[in-house]
């Protein structure tokens, strides 16, 4: 619940004035992203598909995934973490078109 009613109107709960605040702005942004932008891929991608029609970089919000994506920030550091040696040198990939091999290291930089 996000609301509380009272005798003078209406106040958030401890719990929306807790998530309200500016540095848990990602998490909020995530939660508009999953109530907006996913609640029409889900709903008006049937039909677009039907229609031949695709979802256009200006269908989406630029912006909320961005900010949104910040939520994301700890899981992504824990798999770079554990793919990447904290020392010495990992094989990787280098791109798909170019398929060839490059070491690094975590002081160069992933894929740099």
């Amino acid at each position: 619940m996000i609301l509380k009613s009272e005798d003078d109107g209406y106040s958030l709960t401890d719990f929306a004035r807790k998530y309200s605040q500016p540095e848990n702005d990602a998490f909020l942004a995530f939660a508009r992203e999953v109530a907006t932008l996913h609640h029409d891929l889900i709903l008006r991608t049937p039909e677009k598909l039907k229609q031949g029609t695709l979802w256009r970089p200006e269908d989406q919000d630029g912006d909320l995934i961005a900010r949104s994506s910040r939520s994301l920030e700890p899981f992504q550091t824990e798999a770079i973490d554990r793919t990447f040696p904290a020392s010495g040198t990992c094989v990787c990939w280098r791109s798909a078109a170019a398929p060839r091999f490059k070491s690094l290291t975590r002081r160069e930089g992933i894929l740099a």
